[in-house]
């Protein structure tokens, strides 16, 4: 990201949706590309399950800290102070349950959509 212009051209934001899209993409090929193998080779297989469940347990965990402790670092560390107009909190109150549904609803359509297609298969 350090070297994408800033200077908010059109292209430049194609080009910023471009490299985030590139990025989230390819950041998701940890686990199968990565983990899994290194797993199964040297996991015994009577334990393979839970070192799997501890895993994506333990990702999961660390995911869950990442937000608040990035939230503390901007305001003790560099400053940051919650300073809006009111309508400007009406909307980000409304992009912020926005955001809430769309993630509930990626979290649903995972637990209903993969076990289905696991026992398809």
């Amino acid at each position: 990201m350090q070297g994408l212009p800033e200077n908010g051209q059109p292209g430049t934001v194609a080009l910023y949706g471009w490299a985030l899209v590139t990025m989230g993409v390819l950041k998701t090929w940890a686990a199968p590309a990565c983990n899994n193998p290194v797993f199964a080779e040297i996991v015994p297989p009577h334990l393979r399950n839970m070192i799997y469940a501890f895993d994506r347990c333990f990702e999961g965990a660390i995911a869950a800290c990442a937000a608040p402790l990035v939230g503390m670092l901007a305001e003790r560390m560099f400053g940051f102070t919650v300073s809006c107009v009111p309508m400007g909190c009406i909307y980000a109150a409304l992009y912020a349950l926005v955001l809430t549904c769309v993630i509930g609803l990626n979290s649903t359509h995972r637990a209903l959509v993969v076990p289905a297609f696991w026992h398809a298969c």
